[in-house]
């Protein structure tokens, strides 16, 4: 497997209209964020479909495609993330708006959720004394139905990889490559 990018180069930076409406939504909040996780939001785009787009040419379509796989992979098993959520995104959730969640076991007096992976599970962070900053994914064979994968958003997120995989479009990852005023990359001929 090859890592094209990991970690922060995955956001998009703030700008300073971004950051006032952000200052804005925090002030507006009925729970504190935590400090660590305040300083993310405030210097990193969040929300859905707002990771950077990383795409390559495929010439046999004529057309720029989207690399497939973006997972936090320090452990054994990958877990594919799909979108770190917004503000605006993050209280919807809570409300259960969609109504698709179940949230009997818990307790946004300790947590919220602040993102979206594979297999319709959450990502929290914690805002209570004892798990103040820590992310956490769902995990139902757990006890108290949550397990911790990081000690705050910026050690989860430095384990994020955009990677390809062999086998997913047939060509060999060493033939990719960048021209540094493009965006996107290229096949090798």
């Amino acid at each position: 497997m090859y890592n094209f990018a990991k970690g922060t180069e995955l956001l998009n930076l703030t700008d300073q209209e971004y950051r006032i409406e952000i200052s804005k939504e925090i002030k507006g909040l009925e729970f504190n964020l935590p400090t660590i996780y305040k300083v993310f939001i405030e210097n990193y785009i969040v929300g859905r479909s707002k990771f950077k787009e990383f795409k390559y040419l495929d010439k046999r379509y004529n057309e720029k495609l989207d690399f497939l796989d973006m997972s936090f992979r320090p452990k054994k098993d990958d877990i594919a993330v799909y979108a770190l959520l917004s503000l605006k995104e993050i209280i919807r959730i809570m409300n259960n708006e969609s109504g698709n969640f179940d949230f009997d076991e818990i307790d946004f007096n300790k947590v919220i959720p602040i993102g979206e992976c594979h297999g319709q599970r959450l990502l929290f962070v914690g805002i209570d004394s004892q798990n103040l900053d820590r992310i956490f994914i769902e995990d139902l064979l757990s006890e108290n139905k949550m397990s911790k994968l990081s000690e705050n958003i910026f050690d989860f997120v430095s384990d994020i990889e955009l990677f390809y995989e062999d086998s997913i479009n047939g060509f060999s990852s060493e033939l990719y490559y960048k021209r540094l005023t493009e965006n996107f990359w290229r096949i090798k001929e």
